[in-house]
């Protein structure tokens, strides 16, 4: 019978939860130990909200170590035996001894077709370049960002997916895939190939204000791939009236509609449709919105309450 894969699995977020599930729940891989990052203070209230993954291995019973710096757990992680170091968007960049550390190797799971966007946030930066094609691409880890050896890469089309939605579908494929990647590897049955560096590109890092639009500055179609690249964190938002306005629906109008905007200095006008707005090269409408600490509005509230607000 042939042994188990065993391996230490390193992430924190809902789709490196679904590929820890799919570890679990494969007969032929044991999961001694799980790594993830220690709890966040909730937005409200002092409770610490634990990660996607760290609830997942609590759940299933496996060890689970929330480091605040890696260094804590050196001389347990390096005192056992296990085949693979699995990393899905741990958010932490790794030591060199825990590199070291498998017996046969740390494997990352990138979510972009290497070498494009390297870095911490891949998928909206695909999303941002307007690329039409993305993917995950399984790799060895080395000291360098995102420069290791790649094993296998998967590609599917982007169409009009947010983050959120990409991300869930990338998830998947490298949930069903990994474990007999991992097989081939221990068993020398499939070799990495070295990244052209000459094609690498590197990701922006992601504040709370990337996600402003400028509806002087900004064409229609750098709005829709920021509303989609942000989906969920940070969000989208405008600022009128020194107020940032979060943006929850927003579509691109045909040129040939024919609702009417006056020829005043304003760009907005409320309608029965939502908040219209003249933006640099069409009109746009938001469908559903925020105000600071009030909840989420349809078009219908937007009428009803802040049709004089926009004047």
């Amino acid at each position: 019978m042939e042994n188990k894969l065993r391996i230490v699995f390193a992430g924190s977020p809902k789709s490196s939860s679904t590929i820890l599930r799919s570890l679990i729940d494969d007969s032929k891989v044991e999961v001694p130990y799980v790594i993830s990052q220690e709890p966040k203070k909730a937005k409200r209230g002092n409770k610490l909200i634990p990660t996607e993954v760290a609830i997942n291995a609590i759940e299933n019973r496996i060890d689970l170590l929330e480091p605040r710096s890696l260094d804590e757990i050196k001389e347990l992680i390096t005192s056992i035996n296990f085949d693979f170091l699995l990393v899905a968007a741990y958010g932490k960049i790794l030591p060199d001894w825990m590199l070291r550390a498998p017996i046969c190797e740390p494997i990352n799971i990138h979510y972009s077709i290497l070498p494009k966007h390297r870095g911490a946030s891949p998928i909206q930066s695909t999303i941002l370049a307007g690329d039409t094609v993305t993917g995950i691409s399984i790799m060895k880890m080395t000291k360098e960002l995102d420069e290791g050896p790649i094993y296998k890469k998967f590609k599917i089309d982007i169409n009009e997916s947010d983050k959120e939605e990409l991300e869930d579908k990338l998830s998947v494929i490298a949930a069903k895939n990994i474990t007999s990647i991992l097989s081939e590897i221990k068993n020398k049955k499939i070799k990495p190939v070295d990244q052209d560096e000459s094609e690498a590109s590197y990701c922006k890092k992601i504040k709370k204000g990337s996600g402003l639009i400028d509806f002087h500055k900004d064409n229609a179609e750098k709005m829709l791939l920021k509303f989609r690249a942000y989906k969920g964190w940070p969000g989208v938002f405008f600022r009128y009236k020194s107020v940032d306005i979060k943006i929850h629906g927003l579509k691109v109008l045909d040129s040939n509609n024919d609702i009417h905007m006056e020829d005043s200095e304003s760009i907005f006008k409320v309608t029965k449709d939502g908040l219209l707005i003249k933006a640099k090269d069409s009109k746009i409408v938001i469908t559903h919105l925020q105000m600071p600490g009030k909840k989420i509005i349809n078009k219908s509230d937007i009428y009803n309450a802040y049709s004089n607000y926009f004047q």
